[in-house]
């Protein structure tokens, strides 16, 4: 008798092991399911407009914006009606326009006028907050570190009867970005988004001994979700 009451133990012991093991599987799955439900892939493209803020920068150049583009991939977890988490992967123009004049020895004047565009690969990790449920408008925050990619300028303008046109300049920007974005957007139930959003770089994209540019960025962009 007691030979059998161990082996139904051990036998219930197992059976119970093999239920247990079943639940967490099942478990497993269905967080799995609900992972790739919740989880929405997509593209995205857009405008920028791009220009820099000058700081302790010793110049009589003026700055202005120039307009150029993005466009990359989205990605999106929903984590409640209120919250998701948002990543994209873009390819981003950007940059700035500078117009310099300057007089020589002989009271000749010169201006040049130069569009100095950096392009960079963006990376935005955000949070997007819903303030109604099951409605798309939300406010989107984060965090988006970037890696220079290309540069290029186009000079217009001559000196000494030698114009000026495209000249690299890579070797001189920084080539790690650190920017603030922050933005709207509004996600129709049809896959279809648009957005708007104002980035700000925390690491300057030019340093040197007359001052620091920092980037500034407003992007308008449309996303399709698969």
């Amino acid at each position: 008798m007691g030979v059998l009451f161990c082996y139904f133990s051990a036998y219930n012991l197992e059976l119970l092991t093999m239920k247990k093991k079943l639940l967490l599987s099942l478990a497993i799955l269905a967080s799995s399911f609900s992972f790739a439900q919740n989880l929405k892939v997509g593209v995205k493209a857009g405008m920028n407009v791009s220009s820099v803020q000058l700081k302790d920068f010793n110049t009589s150049a003026d700055y202005n914006s120039i307009f150029a583009y993005h466009f990359g991939a989205e990605f999106s977890l929903k984590l409640t009606n209120h919250l998701s988490l948002g990543a994209d992967a873009l390819i981003s123009a950007e940059g700035y326009n500078e117009i310099y004049g300057f007089e020589d020895q002989h009271q000749t004047q010169y201006e040049f006028d130069t569009r100095q565009e950096i392009g960079f690969i963006k990376i935005p990790l955000y949070i997007k907050y819903y303030p109604v449920a099951n409605v798309g408008l939300n406010i989107q925050g984060g965090i988006q570190p970037g890696f220079l990619v290309y540069t290029r300028s186009k000079v217009t303008g001559s000196y000494e009867d030698s114009d000026l046109s495209f000249f690299d300049t890579h070797n001189v920007l920084n080539v790690f970005q650190v920017d603030i974005p922050v933005g709207v957007a509004y996600d129709f139930k049809k896959h279809l988004s648009v957005g708007a959003r104002y980035s700000h770089a925390l690491i300057p994209v030019y340093e040197h001994q007359r001052g620091k540019l920092y980037n500034r960025t407003f992007m308008i962009n449309a996303s399709y979700r698969f």
